[in-house]
């Protein structure tokens, strides 16, 4: 079994922080939590295979603007 994210880039890893997540979107490894990654009930963990930093920055860049 893998046990690095270059190994399985869907690991969990152990840190001093706690266990972290890659996001799908970003690549960017964050800690496995709510704080970082929004709810998701169709996922195996409970949360979404994107970071909410990802998610906030997508749905703003449909939001439309000031000009048109």
């Amino acid at each position: 079994m893998a046990n690095t994210m270059t190994e399985n880039p869907r690991a969990r890893v152990p840190s001093e922080i706690g266990e972290l997540k890659r996001c799908m979107s970003c690549g960017e490894c964050w800690p496995a939590d709510p704080e970082f990654f929004a709810p998701a009930k169709a996922c195996a963990d409970g949360l979404s295979r994107r970071c909410l930093a990802c998610v906030s920055e997508r749905v703003w860049a449909f939001m439309p603007t000031a000009g048109g």
